[in-house]
């Protein structure tokens, strides 16, 4: 992530933690290069383009490219359980993400993750 979005998400974290006390780490992940770029990249050779849904060296994460997003394991997520945390309530870390300057309109509640995003996804280059 670029280190400005990467500050909003960890003071967003320590609001979360302060308001909403008994809560393990978080579990995040979609987080891009500090100067952006691609990262989740189809390999038609191998068959991950998710049967043609995706094109090779095309993102299925756009809106994370910039380096100014992340996403955020909400509660009972199996991944984040798997790895000793408990997911947070979604809507209480978008709140927090937004409070700490990300932009209202492109926060996402994902169903089982919060979509954190600190910078406009459609501005280029991506």
């Amino acid at each position: 992530m670029t280190s400005q979005a990467a500050y909003d998400l960890y003071y967003a974290t320590l609001d979360y933690f302060n308001n909403y006390g008994g809560v393990s780490p978080v579990c995040t992940n979609d987080m891009a290069l500090y100067i952006g770029g691609k990262f989740d990249i189809c390999n038609d050779t191998e068959n991950h383009c998710l049967n043609g849904k995706y094109a090779p060296w095309n993102s299925s994460h756009i809106a994370h490219d910039r380096g100014t997003a992340a996403d955020v394991a909400g509660a009972g997520t199996q991944q984040c359980t798997n790895a000793g945390g408990n997911g947070v309530d979604i809507t209480n870390f978008l709140a927090a993400c937004v409070d700490k300057g990300g932009l209202a309109q492109y926060q996402k509640n994902e169903g089982n993750h919060a979509h954190c995003q600190f910078a406009n996804p459609n501005t280029f280059p991506h």
